[in-house]
């Protein structure tokens, strides 16, 4: 059984992507992303506004590809930010190095997965972008990628990514599996259990992705747990709430 309905519709994703390039055409990507303040180098707005033939000419200055602002951001996460994949390869064959972290803790991929820019994540994974690095809040792309209506941002890391930040807890002690048994959405919890998410793992109550599927009275959730873990010859019945 497929757990998948249509998470958002791709229209509504699209819409996204358009607002982004109206932005774009109208100059205030840096207002709308709050990184106006972060005195940006010129590197660093074309790669925002995917200039690519201006970020050709900067990147003969070796020295700029891993330059930062005011926030330590690099020119690389600006491109994420700013939606520009080929941007993105552009700085990556120059050098750019895929996990460096801003101020904030946040990684390029980690950037990706706030955005649900799925075709960004794809790149960034098949650069050797890691999985394992969390933002401030203990939280690797899994978790950013299982709360998104975007399937695909998921889907991706699943199949290209490592599975190192599949099964790490956040700063409330919840892995990717329960965040989305939390979220209500069936079919990412399908995907990370084919993908070989722990199950028993529990938060600090001792609560698991099954509990959190009966506590927040979601039932295609637990199906889906049931069904995965059948099918892989496992089963964690045991799911007694202690109030």
């Amino acid at each position: 059984t497929s757990f998948y309905r249509t998470p958002r519709s791709l229209s509504s994703l699209s819409v996204l992507s358009s607002s982004i390039a109206s932005l774009a055409i109208t100059g205030d990507l840096l207002e709308h992303f709050g990184l106006s303040s972060s005195y940006p180098s010129e590197l660093h707005i074309s790669c925002l506004y995917g200039e690519r033939s201006k970020v050709r000419a900067f990147l003969m200055d070796k020295g700029v590809v891993n330059s930062t602002d005011a926030q330590g951001k690099t020119p690389l996460m600006y491109a994420v930010i700013g939606k520009q994949p080929k941007c993105c390869v552009m700085l990556l064959r120059s050098g750019a190095e895929v996990d460096l972290k801003d101020q904030s803790g946040m990684t390029a991929i980690l950037l990706a997965a706030k955005y649900e820019y799925e075709d960004v994540i794809k790149v960034l994974l098949k650069n050797g972008a890691e999985t394992h690095h969390t933002d401030k809040g203990g939280r690797t792309v899994f978790h950013l990628a299982s709360v998104s209506e975007n399937y695909k941002c998921l889907e991706y890391l699943c199949r290209y990514g490592s599975p190192a930040g599949m099964n790490i807890r956040d700063n409330s002690y919840r892995t990717p599996l329960v965040a989305a048994a939390q979220a209500k959405i069936p079919g990412h919890v399908q995907r990370l259990l084919m993908a070989k998410a722990d199950l028993g793992i529990s938060d600090s109550q001792g609560r698991t992705a099954l509990h959190y599927a009966v506590l927040y009275n979601s039932l295609p959730c637990a199906q889906a747990i049931v069904e995965t873990s059948v099918r892989k010859k496992y089963v964690y019945t045991q799911c007694r709430i202690e109030g």
